[in-house]
């Protein structure tokens, strides 16, 4: 029996928190760094809401 692939947001937020940190040390404009560390930021703050709505929808 194949196993289902279990999506996790905890996981996804903390490898693109790790990709940015990364990813900000080759970027030399500091708008840039800010701009991408918000984007990042947003996309963690929707995961994590978004998550929170799916396990309070379950209890």
């Amino acid at each position: 029996m194949k196993k289902k692939i279990r999506f996790d947001p905890v996981w996804t937020m903390v490898l693109s928190v790790i990709g940015t940190l990364i990813a900000t040390n080759f970027i030399g404009d500091k708008h840039a760094r800010n701009v991408l560390a918000g984007a990042v930021l947003f996309g963690c703050l929707l995961l994590f809401c978004g998550s929170l709505v799916r396990r309070l929808e379950a209890e």
